[in-house]
Order: C-alpha cells, then sequence, then structure tokens
C-alpha cells in the first residue's frame, strides 16, 4: 500500500505543471534565486527587449552583406571563367565566325553557365 500511495503521489507531481513567472516566497532561498531576483526586473526585461532588437537588425545587415559577398564573389568566377574561355579559343584558333568553339572553352563555357546560374 505505501508502494501505490508513493506511485500516485509521483504520478500527481508529474501532472503539475511549474509556474515559470513566479519566484519563490520571501524568505525562501534556494541556489541561484538571488540571480534570478536580480535579473527580472521590468526594466531589464526592456534593456533585454533592446538588445534582441538590435540583434535582430544586425543579423539582417549581416546577411545582406554576405548576400552582397557572395553575388560579387560569383560575379568575378565568371568573369574569369569566361576570360580564360575565350583565351582557350583564341589560342587553339577556333571560336571566331563560323567555327566551333575549341573543346576547353567549350567546358569553360558549360562551367560558367553553373557557376553563373
Amino acid at each position: 500500500p505505501e508502494a501505490a500511495a508513493t506511485e500516485a503521489q509521483m504520478a500527481a507531481a508529474a501532472v503539475q505543471e511549474p509556474v515559470l513567472d513566479t519566484l519563490p516566497a520571501a524568505g525562501v532561498v534556494t541556489p541561484g534565486d538571488e540571480t534570478r531576483q536580480a535579473l527580472i526586473t521590468p526594466n531589464n526585461l526592456g534593456l533585454v527587449r533592446d538588445v534582441v532588437s538590435i540583434a535582430q537588425q544586425g543579423v539582417t545587415w549581416g546577411f545582406g552583406a554576405a548576400r552582397k559577398a557572395t553575388d560579387t564573389g560569383f560575379g568575378v568566377a565568371t568573369s574569369c571563367i569566361a576570360g580564360s574561355a575565350a583565351l582557350a579559343d583564341r589560342g587553339a584558333g577556333a571560336g571566331g565566325p563560323g567555327q566551333p568553339p575549341s573543346r576547353l572553352a567549350s567546358m569553360l563555357h558549360m562551367v560558367n553557365g553553373v557557376v553563373a546560374f
């Protein structure tokens, strides 16, 4: 019977949800309470809200800068690959009017198409 009562008490305790927005009663101190009480104030919550707002703007700016840098990098790579293809054609004497591009230039043009995509 004692084991059954203990199991019933444990089941009842498991069903109760903790209350997260309250602090312990005055005089009851557990480890970390002083820190929580010092941090949970209306002024600090406003400060946290401001920090999150600033961080969101920083993230937006950071991703915008990364996008620009990526676009610039792919633009440079595309120019280099297209220039190499043209140089390969000139070196092979191919790719002029009415002439097919050289094999190397054809491969470089395919790679350039993928990079430029």
